[in-house]
């Protein structure tokens, strides 16, 4: 079987199995649960139902394989890259919960608007500050490429470090 994308699809697939890893891992340590969604709606199905939707709408792309630009491709490159980190942060805490159990207790003790608050600013240092930096490194490579010429014949013929 040949694969459409097979780098969109290998990252597709860990995306897959983390979030699989950890929506059963997370039914471990439900008192001390710490997703927004699930502290406010007191379900897990809500955090369900979004993981399905995003793995769906990523499953969308890969099946389509069209992009307006490089950036949107590179965009969904990078939040499955970035989601994957996430995701295996918060399976690996999972992970520790189950093994133990008295830090879940300790969590289960911490209040939903502390949870929130740490959870927000644990997403903002390790996904949403990285992520902004990364689009913006991109943008302005993007909108520089007009100003370079890409000439890889040029280093072939004269060496890297002759100009």
């Amino acid at each position: 079987m040949k694969l459409k994308n097979p780098i969109y699809f290998y990252l597709f697939f860990i995306f897959v199995i983390i979030n699989i890893a950890d929506a059963i891992t997370a039914f471990f340590i439900l008192p001390g649960e710490g997703n927004p969604l699930f502290l406010i709606s007191g379900s897990i199905i809500p955090v369900f139902i979004i993981k399905g939707l995003v793995i769906l709408g990523f499953w969308f792309y890969y099946n389509r394989n069209i992009y307006r630009s490089h950036f949107m491709y590179y965009y969904f490159i990078t939040l499955l890259v970035f989601g994957i980190m996430l995701m295996g942060l918060g399976l690996t805490s999972n992970i520790i919960g189950i093994a133990n159990p008295a830090l879940i207790d300790d969590a289960a003790a911490v209040s939903s608007g502390d949870k929130m608050q740490l959870y927000f600013t644990f997403s903002m240092v390790l996904y949403l500050i990285p992520m902004l930096l990364n689009f913006l490194v991109f943008w302005l490579y993007d909108i520089s490429t007009k100003y370079v010429k890409f000439d890889k014949e040029f280093y072939k013929k004269r060496g890297r470090w002759k100009i």
